[in-house]
């Protein structure tokens, strides 16, 4: 429930790790956790194919 500044943010997608688990309140977090790992992969790599354009060239990394 962020307002994210425009219009650099227009072509983002965030991820908060509150949506795929129950977060402690900011006072309760530990900071040694890394809440990011509870992000799957596969929902970061949907959202890079979402954001960026297929390569049409036939060249690879």
């Amino acid at each position: 429930d962020h307002i994210f500044w425009r219009p650099w943010s227009n072509n983002m997608i965030q991820f908060w790790a509150g949506d795929y688990r129950e977060m402690p309140t900011r006072d309760q977090r530990d900071r040694n956790e890394m809440y990011l790992s509870v992000i799957p992969a596969a929902d970061v790599i949907a959202a890079v194919d979402k954001l960026l354009p297929s390569s049409t060239t036939g060249t690879s990394l």
